[in-house]
């Protein structure tokens, strides 16, 4: 019986996979890949379903009409995969059930409960039971408890390497599966399995943590390990630690690497002093020309603390011409010197806080749709925009720069109120393709028309569609095909699923691929792609632009240093919390804004921001006209300065006036 469910599991996984990679990358040389398609999602659903019962799965037992028990009978619970023939099902169960989630539609997995059900992929009555939790024990036992049968290596006899080429396949395929389930359980407001159903208990994944810290740095050129276990963990099945615990992960290992830099960058102001006065005295010997001398003050000043002055009327260019020329150097620190309107330099010395006003002001005009780099979903979230690739002269370069900024934002810690579309962000991760479930992020009247296509029930060659796209080009409107001669191919019932997904593969992966490289190119100059390979798409738009929930007021007041003065129970201080708390969300924001020059909290709530935010006494309580002043912020310290205001209401009312006074630096 095993044999024979081997055999058969591994012909439709063959073939499940055949059609997967063909539909999904536009490889299908079009004959044999329409009647595969048709066949794969049902023979894929069906087999999954079955794999899962080899597997030894535990599953709920769902009632039948007649209310029996029935279901796939399995292992007892605690049971992990410890052999090749324990593994051998979890990994073709994996890759079969891949193929299905590449080829079926949202609702199939979602609301027909395909090819599992939800009860069978995860009960909340029996958390131990189901495929979830049985595949990620399965994961567990191979990554961590023996990562040396996944890890490739010399195996010392021939079942040895059977069983190691079988672990290996599993934290493969497993893995893709996983994170494709925590994927999809991420997007769905009623999803079959929380997120913690996905977790490796709770001691284990802080160990990791601690343990993927310690390894972080212990690669060749700073890399992350690769072959430590817990490193393996986090590139084959993240999911199993904490988004929380990964993204303090990812903040240590930024922190590391850009305190290198600023020492690095320290050490070559020092080299270059001692070099710039060692010119000067030669100089005054005679024994260099005046030109040499001049092009060693020209190479002390040009990198000494890299301050840039910037045009506020002028900023996406300036920006881009003084900024993009430094290449990897962007990772050490930079300040910036504002030019307003009038020609005359702003107030304020950049202690970091310019920089992120900058910083800001810069993505705002650089993303801006107007700008043609970037465009907008239906969800008003942004992508790049193949059309404008096409005709903007500068937009790989600008595109790269863009990318270089947003990296740097992610570098710096800075949130930035930017809100990308899930199938673009899918693609930072390394060896990422999006599908046809995808295509609801992008074009969600473009994914309904594809679904109905798929299930339309008429002859689909009368609806005179051929295998071609429309795309807007140099202002108007082009066709393309989606495989050779498709203008000339006709879409029948046998090849609607071609169509389908060659359709999604154009809009997704083919159309913006220019585009999408430039901007990665510029966004992994600062950022690991190693380090990005934790996150999924909806995670990592958390990591660069924050929650866009309200400001949570306890978190803040918890974490909120006096000075000059004040102190918690302090009746300014009280008057300061009722006027906050009477404030509206976007009030709220736009306080935190002119305090941190970033209106989003940080991603691990307020304990976490660098330096801590601080309230400081300006004037006195003795000084009447000091009620007089308005609130002023030095938001390189995140320090608020704040006048003994004596009502709840003057508080109210001088902060927001302040807030809303939109004036810069300048605003006294």
């Amino acid at each position: 019986c095993s044999r024979q469910r081997s055999e058969r599991a591994a012909a439709a996984t063959a073939a499940a996979m055949a059609c997967e990679a063909a539909c999904t990358s536009g490889r299908c040389s079009g004959s044999g890949c329409a009647p595969l398609c048709a066949a794969a999602s049902e023979a894929a659903a069906a087999l999954a379903a079955e794999a899962a019962a080899a597997a030894g799965v535990e599953v709920a037992e769902p009632c039948t009409a007649e209310g029996q028990a029935g279901g796939p009978a399995g292992m007892a619970p605690g049971v992990l995969p410890t052999s090749p023939e324990d593994m051998l099902p979890f990994s073709v169960c994996a890759a079969v059930f891949m193929a299905f989630l590449a080829t079926a539609d949202l609702d199939e997995f979602y609301k027909q409960g395909r090819p599992l059900q939800r009860n069978e992929l995860y009960d909340a009555s029996a958390p131990s039971m189901g495929f979830i939790p049985a595949l990620r024990d399965a994961l567990w036992q191979v990554l961590w408890h023996k990562p040396s049968l996944a890890a490739a290596g010399t195996a010392s006899t021939p079942l040895v390497a059977f069983h190691a080429s079988v672990s290996s396949e599993l934290a493969e395929a497993g893995g893709r599966l996983f994170s494709k389930l925590h994927e999809l359980c991420c997007r769905a407001d009623s999803a079959p399995a929380p997120l913690t159903a996905f977790h490796a208990p709770v001691h284990a994944s802080e160990r990791l943590a601690a343990e993927a810290a310690a390894a972080g740095r212990g690669g060749s050129d700073g890399e992350p390990d690769s072959d430590a276990r817990a490193w393996r963990v986090l590139a084959h099945a993240p999911a199993l630690v904490p988004f929380g615990e990964r993204a303090r992960l990812f903040q240590a290992e930024v922190s590391s690497d850009r305190q290198s830099h600023y020492e690095m960058q320290r050490q070559g102001q020092h080299s270059r002093l001692r070099a710039l006065m060692e010119a000067e005295e030669a100089a005054m010997e005679g024994s260099i020309s005046l030109e040499q001398l001049m092009e060693s003050r020209s190479a002390f000043s040009g990198d000494s603390n890299r301050f840039v002055v910037i045009r506020r009327d002028h900023l996406l260019d300036d920006g881009f011409d003084r900024l993009a020329p430094l290449g990897e150097s962007l990772k050490g620190r930079v300040r910036v010197q504002f030019i307003n309107e009038h020609g005359e330099q702003e107030a304020g010395v950049d202690g970091g806080g310019l920089f992120k006003d900058f910083l800001e002001a810069l993505v705002k005009e650089g993303f801006s749709p107007d700008r043609g780099l970037f465009a907008t979903s239906a969800a008003n979230e942004l992508y790049p925009d193949a059309g404008g690739f096409a005709v903007l002269e500068d937009a790989p370069r600008m595109l790269e720069f863009l990318g270089r900024m947003v990296g740097k934002a992610v570098y710096e810690g800075i949130l930035l109120e930017l809100r990308f579309a899930s199938f673009f962000l899918k693609q930072f991760r390394p060896g990422a393709r999006c599908d046809v479930n995808d295509l609801p992020t992008l074009d969600p009247e473009l994914y309904r028309n594809l679904m109905q296509l798929r299930h339309y029930s008429g002859d689909v060659s009368e609806l005179a569609l051929t295998f071609t796209a429309t795309e807007m080009a140099f202002g108007r409107h082009t066709e393309v095909e989606l495989k050779p001669g498709g203008s000339s191919t006709p879409v029948t019932s046998d090849s609607v699923m071609e169509y389908i997904h060659r359709m999604a593969d154009f809009r997704l992966n083919q159309q913006a691929r220019a585009a999408t490289a430039a901007f990665l190119r510029g966004f992994f100059a600062l950022i690991r792609p190693q380090w990005v390979s934790m996150f999924n798409a909806e995670e990592l738009q958390l990591l660069i632009g924050g929650t866009e929930e309200g400001i949570r007021l306890d978190d803040l007041q918890a974490h909120m240093e006096y000075a000059g003065g004040y102190h918690g129970d302090h009746p300014v201080i009280h008057c300061f919390w009722e006027a906050v708390a009477s404030f509206s969300s976007n009030e709220q924001r736009a306080l935190l804004k002119f305090v941190t020059a970033c209106s989003r909290a940080p991603l691990l709530g307020f304990k976490y921001l660098e330096p801590q935010m601080c309230i400081q006494m300006a004037g006195s309580v003795l000084d009447d006209a000091a009620v007089n002043r308005l609130p002023t912020a030095a938001t390189c310290m995140n320090l608020l300065k704040l006048p003994p205001y004596r009502t709840t209401a003057a508080m109210r009312e001088k902060l927001l006036y302040a807030v809303g006074a939109g004036a810069g630096f300048d605003l006294s």
